[in-house]
């Protein structure tokens, strides 16, 4: 009972931290003029919210990179494209501090444009905002799971760390967990 309440309550963050990144989203245009797509708030569970958030991820992704290019010098452009492609790559937690050292080294120089600066690092927020609700997310369940098995509540705890690696499947701790709790219990 306690577990459940639990996580409707953390279900409710979520999406509490997430309603204000939507609704700034839908508000924002591309240069085409085309509205920018974004997940759907009213998710049923958590397979779809995971399946629409990494949709949306990767489908953003791809315009954000081809926009900012045209405009910043290569070594400013370099930063955001890394963190670009460890987004697209699943790498979440690495893109999220790739994506800060981008807006640090952006907000540093005064040899670009600030109108130019703002336009990449309002661009590039929209996939650091994304990776940054996953990895949270992700991470919300890995504690769960960690609280579980403490608990002796083994089967809760898989279950736990399987929908974490559903929403971020290269969650090392996740992973190294799941292994360690299924070797020993002797589970498969």
């Amino acid at each position: 009972m306690r577990l459940k309440r639990f996580l409707y309550f953390a279900i409710i963050i979520i999406f509490a931290l997430m309603s204000p990144l939507t609704i700034s989203a839908c508000s924002k245009t591309g240069e085409t003029g085309q509205q920018t797509a974004v997940a759907d708030r009213d998710t049923k569970s958590s397979e779809s919210e995971t399946s629409k958030l990494q949709q949306s991820a990767t489908s953003t992704t791809v315009k954000e990179t081809t926009t900012t290019s045209r405009s910043l010098p290569e070594n400013l452009q370099k930063f955001i494209d890394d963190a670009d492609k460890l987004f697209k790559a699943g790498e979440y937690a690495e893109a999220v501090s790739a994506y800060r050292t981008a807006k640090t080294n952006l907000q540093a120089t005064s040899s670009v444009d600030p109108e130019i600066i703002s336009k990449a690092i309002e661009k590039m927020e929209v996939n650091f905002d994304k990776a940054k609700t996953i990895t949270d997310t992700a991470r919300i369940h890995y504690g769960n799971a960690m609280q579980l098995e403490y608990e002796k509540r083994i089967d809760e705890a898989i279950e736990q760390l399987e929908e974490a690696l559903k929403i971020y499947p290269r969650y090392q701790d996740a992973i190294d967990a799941l292994a360690s709790i299924k070797t020993l219990y002797k589970l498969k």
